[in-house]
């Protein structure tokens, strides 16, 4: 039996994204008969969902694998001013190099597997709800088995890169690590560039996860100690 969510899902607006009626039917039922939730839209197809002209009220958009196509994907969100405002859930197995994008581009975003249970679905709800990104273990599993990581690149970690390494750990953004570090923005996406080759991680959520969660220490190997770095601020020379 599943946990029921620690908020109320009454009053929310959720859409659903997706090419299978049996997957979209069955999700709708569970957020009506479940959880409460009044006003579950089904859509078919990307194209579909953004032309909606209510499409950007939507508090939980759910997309499901079958209709997310990355470069389509994201010219249709921008388009419509869908980055950043929605609360979104990706289930499927989408391709690796789209994870960065979709976090990027979200501010709270969750990735599931399509045999992920109900159970999981309220997790992923709770945790937009209190603006934290997530991923199930199954979806974990999935970005470690399709990661071809180097293990002895792991000890060409420098000692600029574990920093940065560890304030992402402690759920810093890139402008506050450049800010903490007196180092600008650019540089700290290439040090993040640089761990993620290392470290054989897809993505940054995948890379952190990786460290601060004892079940794939397996996965990235490297001993980080967590510290909290406080750097004074100094005046840039331009």
């Amino acid at each position: 039996m599943y946990q029921k969510a620690i908020f109320s899902f009454t009053n929310e607006r959720v859409a659903i994204v997706s090419q299978n009626s049996f997957f979209a039917l069955g999700l709708q039922h569970f957020l009506y008969d479940e959880l409460g939730c009044k006003c579950v839209v089904i859509h078919s197809s990307i194209k579909e969902f953004f032309s909606d002209n209510h499409c950007k009220e939507f508090d939980v958009v759910v997309f499901n694998n079958d209709v997310i196509s990355g470069y389509e994907f994201h010219s249709y969100a921008l388009f419509n001013g869908l980055l950043g405002c929605s609360k979104c859930i990706f289930i499927g197995d989408i391709r690796v190099s789209l994870v960065n994008m979709l976090m990027s581009s979200f501010g709270a975003v969750a990735f599931l597997l399509n045999n992920d249970d109900l159970e999981e679905i309220v997790r992923a709800l709770t945790f937009l709800y209190t603006e934290r990104t997530y991923s199930s273990r199954l979806f974990n599993e999935y970005l470690r088995a399709n990661t071809a990581g180097d293990e002895n690149s792991l000890e060409q970690i420098t000692p600029r890169e574990h920093e940065v390494l560890n304030l992402l750990c402690h759920g810093h953004d890139t402008d506050t690590i450049a800010s903490l570090l007196n180092i600008s923005p650019r540089t700290v996406v290439r040090h993040k560039t640089n761990l993620m080759q290392k470290t054989g991680a897809v993505s940054t959520l995948h890379m952190v996860t990786s460290f601060l969660n004892p079940t794939f220490t397996d996965t990235i190997s490297y001993p980080l100690k967590l510290q909290a770095i406080v750097r004074p601020q100094r005046r840039r020379v331009l």
